[in-house]
């Protein structure tokens, strides 16, 4: 191509460019949902086992701790770094069960959060006022 002063504008590589930048946009585009897909199993399974612990702690069968970490570990290893927190009373139990989710791209820790909470399965003595708070 001739500029004004007659020299010519070299193009050379301006095709490689765009179709790197076409290849990130389409690689972006297809890696997303998957990305969310991960994080949502992930994210789901993480409830599911604080609800394992808390079943656990509000009968007394098991420890809770341990039957969360070995419904993750039977659930594959879809939550890394995670945390097992355990609180309550008399009455009520509550199960957090914190992590990061394992995702496609390198580098990229979507961290994810779940929790649990019940009431003891125990004897009470009837009183129409026991409405006990259930929240973690």
């Amino acid at each position: 191509m001739l500029h004004r002063s007659g020299r010519r504008h070299d193009e050379s590589g301006q095709a490689e460019i765009e179709a790197a930048l076409i290849v990130v946009g389409l690689l972006v585009f297809f890696f997303l949902p998957i990305a969310f897909g991960i994080y949502f199993h992930a994210e789901d399974i993480a409830t599911a086992a604080a609800q394992e612990g808390a079943r656990a702690a509000r009968t007394g069968t098991a420890d809770p701790t341990a039957t969360v970490n070995n419904y993750l570990d039977q659930a594959g290893g879809s939550l890394t770094d995670r945390q097992v927190q355990v609180t309550g009373d008399a009455d009520i139990v509550c199960v957090k069960v914190d992590g990061y989710a394992t995702l496609i791209i390198p580098g990229l820790r979507i961290p994810v959060h779940a929790a649990s909470a019940g009431i003891r399965e125990q004897f009470r003595a009837e009183n129409p006022r026991y409405r006990p708070n259930v929240r973690c």
